[in-house]
Protein backbone atom coordinates (compact mmCIF):
# COMPACT_ATOMS: atom_id res chain seq x y z
CA UNK A 1 0.00 0.00 0.00
CA UNK A 2 1.33 3.45 -0.90
CA UNK A 3 1.68 5.63 2.18
CA UNK A 4 -0.06 9.04 1.99
CA UNK A 5 2.38 11.93 2.22
CA UNK A 6 1.80 14.45 5.01
CA UNK A 7 1.93 18.20 4.25
CA UNK A 8 5.60 18.57 5.20
CA UNK A 9 6.69 15.62 3.09
CA UNK A 10 4.59 16.83 0.16
CA UNK A 11 6.13 20.32 0.21
CA UNK A 12 9.60 18.79 0.59
CA UNK A 13 8.96 16.58 -2.44
CA UNK A 14 7.70 19.59 -4.50
CA UNK A 15 10.72 21.62 -3.39
CA UNK A 16 13.21 18.98 -4.61
CA UNK A 17 11.33 18.57 -7.91
CA UNK A 18 11.52 22.35 -8.48
CA UNK A 19 15.18 22.35 -7.41
CA UNK A 20 15.93 19.60 -9.93
CA UNK A 21 14.00 21.29 -12.76
CA UNK A 22 14.79 24.96 -12.03
CA UNK A 23 18.05 25.22 -10.02
CA UNK A 24 18.69 28.82 -11.15
CA UNK A 25 15.24 29.89 -9.99
CA UNK A 26 15.88 28.45 -6.54
CA UNK A 27 19.25 30.18 -6.30
CA UNK A 28 17.64 33.51 -7.24
CA UNK A 29 14.87 32.92 -4.68
CA UNK A 30 17.32 32.20 -1.85
CA UNK A 31 19.55 35.07 -2.96
CA UNK A 32 16.70 37.58 -2.68
CA UNK A 33 15.51 36.05 0.59
CA UNK A 34 19.02 36.47 1.97
CA UNK A 35 19.12 40.12 0.83
CA UNK A 36 15.71 40.79 2.41
CA UNK A 37 16.95 39.35 5.72
CA UNK A 38 19.96 41.66 5.50
CA UNK A 39 17.80 44.73 4.74
CA UNK A 40 18.14 46.20 8.27
CA UNK A 41 21.93 46.18 7.81
CA UNK A 42 21.56 47.78 4.35
CA UNK A 43 19.26 50.39 5.86
CA UNK A 44 21.74 51.31 8.58
CA UNK A 45 24.72 51.39 6.17
CA UNK A 46 22.99 53.39 3.44
CA UNK A 47 21.37 55.77 5.92
CA UNK A 48 24.88 56.73 7.00
CA UNK A 49 26.40 56.63 3.51
CA UNK A 50 23.60 58.56 1.78
CA UNK A 51 22.51 60.78 4.67
CA UNK A 52 21.22 64.07 3.29
CA UNK A 53 23.22 67.17 3.94
CA UNK A 54 21.65 69.66 6.31
CA UNK A 55 22.13 73.38 6.41
CA UNK A 56 21.28 76.04 9.02
CA UNK A 57 19.57 78.03 6.26
CA UNK A 58 16.90 75.33 5.90
CA UNK A 59 13.66 75.08 7.82
CA UNK A 60 10.39 73.27 7.39
CA UNK A 61 6.78 74.40 7.01
CA UNK A 62 3.93 72.01 7.79
CA UNK A 63 0.40 72.00 6.38
CA UNK A 64 -2.38 69.86 7.78
CA UNK A 65 -4.90 68.72 5.17
CA UNK A 66 -8.61 68.27 5.87
CA UNK A 67 -8.17 64.49 6.00
CA UNK A 68 -5.26 64.69 8.44
CA UNK A 69 -2.08 64.39 6.35
CA UNK A 70 0.75 66.64 7.50
CA UNK A 71 2.48 67.90 4.35
CA UNK A 72 5.99 69.23 4.82
CA UNK A 73 7.63 71.94 2.71
CA UNK A 74 11.41 72.20 3.06
CA UNK A 75 12.65 75.74 2.65
CA UNK A 76 16.05 76.78 1.28
CA UNK A 77 16.63 80.46 1.96
CA UNK A 78 18.99 82.46 -0.25
CA UNK A 79 22.01 84.14 1.33
CA UNK A 80 20.85 87.31 -0.38
CA UNK A 81 17.27 87.53 -1.61
CA UNK A 82 17.03 88.67 -5.21
CA UNK A 83 15.22 92.01 -5.48
CA UNK A 84 11.54 91.63 -6.45
CA UNK A 85 11.96 87.86 -6.73
CA UNK A 86 9.01 85.50 -6.49
CA UNK A 87 9.23 82.34 -4.35
CA UNK A 88 9.78 79.05 -6.19
CA UNK A 89 7.96 75.84 -5.28
CA UNK A 90 9.69 72.59 -6.31
CA UNK A 91 7.65 69.41 -6.60
CA UNK A 92 8.96 65.87 -7.08
CA UNK A 93 7.29 63.09 -9.07
CA UNK A 94 5.97 59.57 -8.49
CA UNK A 95 7.90 57.18 -6.17
CA UNK A 96 10.03 60.11 -4.94
CA UNK A 97 10.01 62.71 -2.16
CA UNK A 98 11.54 66.15 -1.57
CA UNK A 99 15.03 64.60 -1.52
CA UNK A 100 14.90 64.16 -5.29
CA UNK A 101 15.27 67.92 -5.83
CA UNK A 102 17.99 68.23 -3.18
CA UNK A 103 20.11 65.06 -3.04
CA UNK A 104 23.49 66.77 -2.66
CA UNK A 105 25.19 70.08 -3.42
CA UNK A 106 25.95 69.26 -7.06
CA UNK A 107 22.58 67.69 -7.85
CA UNK A 108 20.30 70.14 -6.09
CA UNK A 109 17.87 72.35 -7.98
CA UNK A 110 16.87 73.81 -4.60
CA UNK A 111 20.45 74.91 -3.82
CA UNK A 112 21.02 76.20 -7.36
CA UNK A 113 17.97 78.50 -7.30
CA UNK A 114 18.74 79.67 -3.74
CA UNK A 115 22.24 80.64 -4.91
CA UNK A 116 20.54 82.74 -7.59
CA UNK A 117 18.64 84.66 -4.91
CA UNK A 118 15.31 82.80 -4.89
CA UNK A 119 13.42 81.71 -1.79
CA UNK A 120 12.89 78.01 -2.54
CA UNK A 121 10.18 75.75 -1.11
CA UNK A 122 10.70 72.04 -1.79
CA UNK A 123 7.49 70.04 -1.30
CA UNK A 124 7.22 66.48 -0.05
CA UNK A 125 3.78 65.40 -1.28
CA UNK A 126 1.34 63.61 1.03
CA UNK A 127 2.25 60.04 1.88
CA UNK A 128 6.00 60.51 1.38
CA UNK A 129 8.96 60.62 3.78
CA UNK A 130 8.12 63.68 5.92
CA UNK A 131 4.45 64.08 4.95
CA UNK A 132 2.74 61.14 6.56
CA UNK A 133 -0.61 60.68 8.25
CA UNK A 134 -0.39 60.62 12.09
CA UNK A 135 -2.69 57.56 12.19
CA UNK A 136 -0.73 55.70 9.52
CA UNK A 137 -3.17 56.23 6.64
CA UNK A 138 -1.38 55.37 3.39
CA UNK A 139 -3.94 55.47 0.58
CA UNK A 140 -4.58 58.56 -1.53
CA UNK A 141 -5.11 59.47 -5.17
CA UNK A 142 -3.73 61.91 -7.73
CA UNK A 143 -6.85 64.03 -7.06
CA UNK A 144 -5.68 64.44 -3.46
CA UNK A 145 -2.33 65.80 -4.65
CA UNK A 146 -4.13 68.19 -7.00
CA UNK A 147 -6.40 69.41 -4.20
CA UNK A 148 -3.40 69.90 -1.86
CA UNK A 149 -1.77 72.37 -4.27
CA UNK A 150 -3.99 75.24 -3.15
CA UNK A 151 -2.96 74.84 0.51
CA UNK A 152 0.71 74.52 -0.46
CA UNK A 153 0.60 77.76 -2.47
CA UNK A 154 -1.30 79.62 0.25
CA UNK A 155 1.22 78.52 2.89
CA UNK A 156 4.16 79.77 0.81
CA UNK A 157 2.42 83.08 0.01
CA UNK A 158 1.49 83.59 3.64
CA UNK A 159 5.08 82.86 4.75
CA UNK A 160 6.74 85.13 2.18
CA UNK A 161 4.04 87.84 2.05
CA UNK A 162 4.13 87.60 -1.75
CA UNK A 163 1.21 87.45 -4.18
CA UNK A 164 2.51 84.88 -6.68
CA UNK A 165 4.77 81.83 -6.94
CA UNK A 166 6.73 79.96 -9.63
CA UNK A 167 6.14 76.19 -9.80
CA UNK A 168 8.83 73.76 -10.99
CA UNK A 169 7.67 70.14 -11.17
CA UNK A 170 9.32 66.90 -12.25
CA UNK A 171 7.12 64.21 -13.85
CA UNK A 172 3.96 63.85 -11.71
CA UNK A 173 4.96 67.05 -9.88
CA UNK A 174 4.34 68.90 -13.16
CA UNK A 175 1.31 66.79 -14.12
CA UNK A 176 -0.66 67.64 -10.97
CA UNK A 177 -0.11 71.33 -11.69
CA UNK A 178 -1.43 70.93 -15.28
CA UNK A 179 -4.53 69.29 -13.79
CA UNK A 180 -4.85 71.97 -11.09
CA UNK A 181 -4.69 74.83 -13.62
CA UNK A 182 -7.12 73.01 -15.94
CA UNK A 183 -9.74 72.54 -13.21
CA UNK A 184 -9.57 75.76 -11.16
CA UNK A 185 -11.04 79.20 -11.64
CA UNK A 186 -8.87 82.03 -12.97
CA UNK A 187 -8.50 83.79 -9.62
CA UNK A 188 -6.63 80.78 -8.20
CA UNK A 189 -4.57 80.21 -11.35
CA UNK A 190 -3.37 83.82 -11.22
CA UNK A 191 -1.39 83.03 -8.07
CA UNK A 192 0.96 80.99 -10.26
CA UNK A 193 3.13 83.40 -12.24
CA UNK A 194 4.79 80.63 -14.29
CA UNK A 195 5.58 76.94 -14.28
CA UNK A 196 8.36 74.67 -15.48
CA UNK A 197 7.68 71.08 -16.50
CA UNK A 198 10.56 68.62 -16.27
CA UNK A 199 9.21 65.60 -18.13
CA UNK A 200 5.60 66.17 -17.05
CA UNK A 201 3.05 63.82 -18.72
CA UNK A 202 -0.21 65.06 -20.22
CA UNK A 203 -1.39 61.76 -21.61
CA UNK A 204 -0.61 58.13 -20.69
CA UNK A 205 0.03 55.94 -23.73
CA UNK A 206 3.13 53.99 -22.68
CA UNK A 207 1.24 51.12 -20.97
CA UNK A 208 -0.92 48.68 -23.02
CA UNK A 209 -4.61 48.84 -21.96
CA UNK A 210 -4.61 45.07 -21.28
CA UNK A 211 -1.79 45.43 -18.75
CA UNK A 212 -3.58 48.46 -17.25
CA UNK A 213 -6.75 46.41 -16.82
CA UNK A 214 -4.88 43.66 -14.94
CA UNK A 215 -3.16 46.21 -12.69
CA UNK A 216 -6.47 47.95 -12.05
CA UNK A 217 -8.22 44.69 -11.11
CA UNK A 218 -5.43 43.67 -8.75
CA UNK A 219 -4.63 47.05 -7.20
CA UNK A 220 -4.52 45.66 -3.65
CA UNK A 221 -1.98 43.05 -4.71
CA UNK A 222 0.35 45.36 -6.64
CA UNK A 223 0.38 48.06 -3.96
CA UNK A 224 1.92 45.53 -1.59
CA UNK A 225 5.22 45.70 -3.49
CA UNK A 226 7.55 47.53 -1.14
CA UNK A 227 9.49 49.85 -3.46
CA UNK A 228 11.37 51.33 -0.49
CA UNK A 229 12.74 47.88 0.38
CA UNK A 230 13.38 46.93 -3.27
CA UNK A 231 15.20 50.20 -3.92
CA UNK A 232 17.60 49.56 -1.03
CA UNK A 233 18.15 45.93 -2.02
CA UNK A 234 18.95 46.92 -5.62
CA UNK A 235 21.61 49.47 -4.58
CA UNK A 236 24.40 46.87 -4.24
CA UNK A 237 23.10 45.07 -7.37
CA UNK A 238 23.22 48.11 -9.68
CA UNK A 239 26.02 46.63 -11.83
CA UNK A 240 23.93 43.51 -12.49
CA UNK A 241 20.82 45.33 -13.76
CA UNK A 242 20.48 44.91 -17.57
CA UNK A 243 20.92 48.13 -19.56
CA UNK A 244 17.48 47.57 -21.13
CA UNK A 245 15.92 48.08 -17.69
CA UNK A 246 18.20 50.99 -16.76
CA UNK A 247 17.01 53.07 -19.73
CA UNK A 248 13.54 53.22 -18.16
CA UNK A 249 15.02 55.21 -15.29
CA UNK A 250 18.06 57.16 -16.53
CA UNK A 251 20.77 57.53 -19.20
CA UNK A 252 23.96 55.92 -17.77
CA UNK A 253 26.24 58.19 -19.80
CA UNK A 254 24.63 61.32 -18.30
CA UNK A 255 24.16 60.40 -14.65
CA UNK A 256 26.72 58.89 -12.28
CA UNK A 257 25.78 55.59 -10.70
CA UNK A 258 26.48 56.94 -7.21
CA UNK A 259 23.80 59.63 -7.52
CA UNK A 260 21.29 57.10 -8.88
CA UNK A 261 22.00 54.96 -5.81
CA UNK A 262 21.08 57.94 -3.64
CA UNK A 263 17.84 58.31 -5.57
CA UNK A 264 17.08 54.59 -5.13
CA UNK A 265 17.61 54.98 -1.38
CA UNK A 266 14.86 57.61 -1.29
CA UNK A 267 12.20 55.70 -3.29
CA UNK A 268 8.58 55.85 -2.10
CA UNK A 269 5.71 53.37 -2.41
CA UNK A 270 2.68 53.91 -4.68
CA UNK A 271 -0.76 53.98 -2.97
CA UNK A 272 -3.50 51.69 -4.32
CA UNK A 273 -5.89 54.50 -5.35
CA UNK A 274 -3.12 56.15 -7.34
CA UNK A 275 -2.33 52.93 -9.23
CA UNK A 276 -6.04 52.54 -9.94
CA UNK A 277 -6.41 56.13 -11.17
CA UNK A 278 -3.42 55.87 -13.51
CA UNK A 279 -4.65 52.55 -14.94
CA UNK A 280 -8.22 53.80 -15.38
CA UNK A 281 -6.88 56.77 -17.32
CA UNK A 282 -4.95 54.43 -19.63
CA UNK A 283 -8.09 52.37 -20.23
CA UNK A 284 -10.06 55.55 -20.98
CA UNK A 285 -7.76 56.36 -23.89
CA UNK A 286 -4.75 57.76 -22.07
CA UNK A 287 -6.14 61.15 -21.05
CA UNK A 288 -5.86 61.88 -17.33
CA UNK A 289 -9.15 61.40 -15.47
CA UNK A 290 -10.16 61.81 -11.83
CA UNK A 291 -10.55 58.64 -9.76
CA UNK A 292 -14.36 58.83 -10.00
CA UNK A 293 -14.00 59.33 -13.81
CA UNK A 294 -16.10 62.53 -13.67
CA UNK A 295 -13.29 64.93 -14.61
CA UNK A 296 -11.15 64.68 -17.75
CA UNK A 297 -8.21 66.91 -16.81
CA UNK A 298 -6.46 66.50 -20.17
CA UNK A 299 -9.52 67.73 -22.03
CA UNK A 300 -9.33 71.06 -20.16
CA UNK A 301 -5.63 71.85 -20.78
CA UNK A 302 -6.77 74.52 -23.24
CA UNK A 303 -7.87 76.60 -20.21
CA UNK A 304 -4.22 77.03 -19.16
CA UNK A 305 -2.75 80.46 -19.98
CA UNK A 306 0.16 80.53 -17.49
CA UNK A 307 3.64 81.27 -18.95
CA UNK A 308 5.48 77.96 -19.17
CA UNK A 309 8.72 76.17 -20.01
CA UNK A 310 8.70 72.47 -20.93
CA UNK A 311 11.68 70.09 -20.90
CA UNK A 312 11.56 66.62 -22.41
CA UNK A 313 14.33 64.04 -22.78
CA UNK A 314 14.86 62.29 -26.11
CA UNK A 315 15.55 59.04 -24.22
CA UNK A 316 12.76 59.43 -21.70
CA UNK A 317 10.79 56.18 -21.85
CA UNK A 318 8.72 56.90 -18.72
CA UNK A 319 7.27 60.13 -20.16
CA UNK A 320 8.00 60.17 -23.92
CA UNK A 321 8.26 63.48 -25.78
CA UNK A 322 4.77 63.14 -27.28
CA UNK A 323 3.25 62.94 -23.78
CA UNK A 324 4.75 66.31 -22.74
CA UNK A 325 3.96 67.85 -26.14
CA UNK A 326 0.32 66.85 -25.66
CA UNK A 327 0.09 69.52 -22.93
CA UNK A 328 2.36 72.05 -24.63
CA UNK A 329 0.33 72.03 -27.86
CA UNK A 330 -3.01 72.47 -26.09
CA UNK A 331 -2.30 75.20 -23.54
CA UNK A 332 -3.13 78.78 -24.60
CA UNK A 333 -0.19 80.49 -22.87
CA UNK A 334 1.11 83.46 -24.87
CA UNK A 335 4.58 82.77 -23.48
CA UNK A 336 5.57 79.11 -23.74
CA UNK A 337 8.66 77.19 -24.83
CA UNK A 338 9.47 73.51 -25.45
CA UNK A 339 13.05 72.25 -25.01
CA UNK A 340 13.96 68.79 -26.28
CA UNK A 341 17.09 67.55 -24.53
CA UNK A 342 18.93 65.57 -27.19
CA UNK A 343 22.30 65.39 -28.96
CA UNK A 344 20.73 66.97 -32.03
CA UNK A 345 19.91 70.03 -29.89
CA UNK A 346 23.36 70.32 -28.34
CA UNK A 347 22.87 68.36 -25.09
CA UNK A 348 23.03 64.68 -24.20
CA UNK A 349 20.15 62.28 -24.82
CA UNK A 350 18.37 62.83 -21.51
CA UNK A 351 16.42 60.13 -19.65
CA UNK A 352 13.62 60.69 -17.15
CA UNK A 353 15.62 61.55 -14.04
CA UNK A 354 18.64 63.07 -15.82
CA UNK A 355 16.86 66.45 -16.06
CA UNK A 356 17.55 66.84 -12.33
CA UNK A 357 20.23 64.24 -11.57
CA UNK A 358 22.36 64.49 -14.72
CA UNK A 359 26.01 65.59 -14.39
CA UNK A 360 25.40 68.42 -16.86
CA UNK A 361 21.91 69.30 -15.63
CA UNK A 362 23.13 72.50 -13.91
CA UNK A 363 24.43 73.87 -17.19
CA UNK A 364 21.92 72.41 -19.66
CA UNK A 365 18.70 72.53 -17.61
CA UNK A 366 19.04 74.59 -14.41
CA UNK A 367 20.57 77.57 -16.25
CA UNK A 368 17.63 77.62 -18.67
CA UNK A 369 15.20 77.54 -15.75
CA UNK A 370 17.03 80.49 -14.15
CA UNK A 371 16.78 82.55 -17.38
CA UNK A 372 13.09 81.68 -17.72
CA UNK A 373 12.25 82.69 -14.13
CA UNK A 374 13.68 86.16 -14.69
Amino acid sequence: MIRTLNHFQLWLFIFFVILFLFPTLILVFFGFSFLILLEPIFRYYYRRKYKLKTSPTKDKLVIETKDGFKISIHRTKPIKLKQNSIPVILCHGLVANYQFMDLDKRHSLAEFLAEEGYDVFNVSLRGTLTSEHPKGKKDHSIDDHINDIEQIIEKVLDTTKKKQIHWVGHSMGAMILFCYLASREKIKSNKIKSFVSLGGPGVLFNIPPTVARILCNYTNFFQKFDLILLGRIFIPLMNLIPSKLIKYYYSPELSEKSIIKKALYSLENIPGSMIKQFMQSVMLGGEIHSLDKKINYSKNFSKITTPSLFFSGSRDVVVPIHSSKFVYERIKSKSKKFVELSKENGTGNYGHVCMVLGENARKEVFEKIKIFLR
